[in-house]
């Protein structure tokens, strides 16, 4: 079998605190554009802290347990529009 070789590009990603608990989000120097967003955590920040906490990563479901969690925040940071890019 053949191994698929994956190409991936670079981009900056800044995160900083914005007004009232929000977070702005900008990615950088993309070869595919550039684009900023503000968000709110999903979690409160014990809420979140514990998620990260339960994150075991050597016990048994801690692999889909990371894969929610991170894959909320992925949605959280990037947003549709910055997914695409």
């Amino acid at each position: 079998m053949m191994a698929i070789a994956h190409h991936y590009e670079t981009f900056d990603l800044q995160l900083r605190p914005a007004r009232d608990g929000a977070y702005e989000a900008a990615v950088l120097r993309s070869p595919a554009g550039e684009v900023r967003r503000s968000f709110t955590l999903p979690l409160a920040p014990d809420e979140l802290a514990a998620q990260v906490a339960r994150l075991d990563l050597t016990g048994e479901g801690s692999v889909d347990r990371s894969k929610v969690l991170g894959g909320m925040l992925f949605s959280t940071v990037f947003g549709e529009r910055a997914a695409s890019l």
